[in-house]
């Protein structure tokens, strides 16, 4: 689950000869994050260690452990209030990444419509190969991804996610 947090309005200076300042709206500021369900929250400590060490073993992230735990948020937890560095995505297939999220969503993490589980994940994680944000013509999963890939992915949070319920 992702949650967006909004901006506070800035003030601005009026034209010259006015001593009134007057709020201007300025477009929200996302901070991007998975947030993890309520029955998962307690063994989120178990799972993210296991899920990054499947997914790092498996050559599909570049990252530390405490940078891969701050892509994450415990909904009993203080809210992020700054964007985690982004994870680099060594695949370079936004299809896999994506069915990545779909996989956890199915198991640990909740959804939302606003910024999607998919949405944060192209704010999360960039494609090594080309250095850059992934900008996918469809947030989600197309269903574009091999039965072999869609196998790896499965095995990896089963693995992590639901080798400890």
């Amino acid at each position: 689950y992702l949650k967006q947090q909004i901006a506070p309005y800035n003030t601005v200076q009026p034209a010259s000869g006015s001593s009134n300042t007057i709020p201007k709206p300025t477009r929200p500021e996302p901070i991007y994050f998975f947030e993890i369900s309520p029955e998962e929250s307690k063994k989120s400590h178990l799972t993210l260690p296991l899920l990054h060490k499947e997914l790092t073993n498996e050559g599909y992230i570049d990252c530390s452990l405490p940078d891969f735990r701050k892509l994450f948020y415990n909904y009993d937890q203080k809210k992020p209030t700054v964007n985690p560095t982004p994870i680099i995505w060594n695949t370079g297939h936004y299809n896999k990444l994506a069915f990545l999220i779909k996989c956890l969503l199915k198991s640990f993490l909740i959804s939302h419509k606003s910024p999607s589980p998919y949405e944060s994940a192209t704010h999360l994680f960039y494609d090594r190969k080309e250095g850059i944000f992934f900008t996918p013509h469809k947030n989600g999963y197309d269903f574009n991804l091999s039965p072999k890939g869609q196998e790896k992915i499965k095995a990896i949070v089963n693995r992590s996610v639901e080798s400890h319920i």
